[in-house]
């Protein structure tokens, strides 16, 4: 049976390095300067180089022929070198950094979230959160613009906990909260 609004939620899950990384993009996909950027790479860029060059009395084919290297590097360094980059970090990091490692037991209570790992206990309080979203595979607490604490969905024990854990985060923190749209559950079972 799932919990009241006032009454306290637990949920238990060991972070992996992929799980770190699904993360982390997912947190970016949810952070508008970083989305924006993207698109700059991939459209601005191009066009900015083709603008130049007929403004100074050149041609869009003389434009591509000289800049396509860069035109293609960019789009090509943000959308494969630095995911790579971010996998690769992710390991290091989860390898390197005591407190992601184990098990993470979360207590959502109306005071506040707990977050004990094998080697820190963490407490904050619902007043520490600007925003919630949830996401195909996460829901992630933001702490401020660009951080986020993440838990994925599989730690739900089904649709009903879900709907539980989303009822108490909205009673705690509002309009704050964003639920994935017709998001389908996955459970770890």
């Amino acid at each position: 049976m799932p919990p009241e609004p006032d009454q306290s939620m637990h949920l238990r899950f060991t972070v992996t390095p992929a799980m770190v990384y699904r993360a982390q993009r997912a947190i970016q996909r949810h952070v508008r300067w970083i989305r924006w950027m993207g698109y700059l790479v991939v459209g601005g860029y191009p066009l900015a180089i083709i603008a130049l060059t007929l403004a100074y009395g050149g041609t869009i084919r003389g434009a591509i022929r000289a800049n396509w290297i860069w035109m293609l590097a960019f789009p090509l360094l943000w959308f494969v070198v630095l995911p790579l980059l971010q996998r690769w970090t992710a390991v290091r990091t989860v390898r390197s950094t005591r407190t992601l490692q184990g098990d993470h037991a979360y207590t959502f209570a109306p005071d506040g979230v707990t977050v004990v790992t094998a080697v820190s206990t963490s407490q904050l309080a619902w007043s520490a959160f600007v925003r919630a979203v949830e996401t195909p595979e996460f829901v992630l607490l933001f702490q401020n613009h660009i951080t986020a604490m993440f838990i994925p969905r599989t730690a739900f024990d089904g649709p009903a906990e879900l709907q539980a854990w989303r009822d108490l985060v909205a009673a705690r923190i509002g309009a704050r909260a964003r639920w994935a749209a017709g998001g389908a559950f996955t459970s770890a079972a």
